[in-house]
């Protein structure tokens, strides 16, 4: 009985000081440094839309940001995104991003914005940072825009700690999408008032670098149910990884087209797609299903 106990007790003593290791490796406080390499940026709520606004002037409308951010491990960033405000397309790059990150995980981002088409600068704008995963992800919350009414969630996700390149062979296969917006209602019924409605959509996209593109959604327009066959569709990647998603869609049923560009980021070797709808303003979201 006593060799057992001694072995029960052993194994007991073993698994206490397993767990206090676990725990004391989960402990770990966090830094600065664990904010390293590319990263896919997105941005999304709703912002004052200006008095030049086509057709919602001086009132809050959706605005949503993707591009790619840079972080160096000791505090300071660069980066690039193209942004829709209300289906008014921008191009902002970060000038003198800064941030910090405590051990509690939780940090601070301030920066400035240089609005690329007009150079003008906007901000400082402040966020708050909750890093994810060791540094993998970061979620973002927008204190303070500087006077533009900005309500807006951001993530970071990181892409490579190092080096990375795209081509556009790495597009192959069939891929399901998913999207998520608003939408002006006058876009779909010209006798409405212009207003922002949710939209949402799914289909799939069968890419082929070597073919014509093929693929079809069904749409959900402000309550209003839709369906959709691809007659054009390219990704002109770059070898930073974005790109322009240029499009033609056949509203099933009558001659009426949907056509347009948006920006987008690959990451994980082409599996996954992320894109910038523009007008009407929302993401866009490509993940591959199988390789042929």
């Amino acid at each position: 009985m006593r060799v057992r106990g001694f072995y029960v007790m052993r194994t007991m003593n073993l698994l206490t000081i397993s767990l206090l290791g676990a725990a004391f490796a989960a402990a770990q406080p966090c830094s600065v440094a664990d904010v390293r390499g590319t990263y896919l940026f997105k941005t999304w709520g709703t912002q004052k839309l200006g008095p030049d606004h086509p057709f919602l002037p001086n009132t809050t409308g959706p605005a949503y940001g993707l591009g790619i951010v840079t972080f160096d491990g000791s505090g300071k960033g660069s980066g690039r995104f193209s942004a829709t405000l209300g289906g008014v397309a921008q191009t902002f790059e970060y000038m003198d991003l800064k941030y910090t990150i405590g051990e509690n995980c939780a940090g601070n981002a301030q920066y400035r914005l240089k609005v690329v088409e007009t150079n003008a600068v906007l901000g400082p704008d402040n966020l708050e940072l909750q890093l994810l995963g060791d540094g993998a992800g970061i979620w973002g919350l927008m204190t303070d825009s500087n006077g533009r009414g900005a309500i807006l969630n951001s993530e970071f996700r990181r892409l490579s700690r190092g080096p990375r390149a795209c081509n556009p062979a790495m597009l192959w296969g069939s891929y399901s999408m998913r999207y998520e917006g608003w939408i002006n209602m006058k876009m779909v019924n010209p006798s409405q008032p212009a207003a922002f409605a949710q939209e949402f959509g799914v289909g799939l996209v069968v890419l082929n670098p070597d073919a014509a593109n093929q693929g079809s959604a069904f749409h959900n327009w402000g309550g209003i149910q839709i369906a959709t066959d691809l007659v054009v569709g390219t990704f002109d990647v770059t070898a930073d990884c974005t790109g322009v998603f240029n499009y033609s869609s056949q509203i099933r049923g009558t001659p009426n087209k949907i056509s347009g560009t948006s920006p987008f980021v690959l990451s994980g070797d082409g599996a996954q797609i992320t894109v910038l709808m523009v007008n009407p303003p929302g993401f866009q979201y490509y993940d591959r299903v199988s390789i042929p």
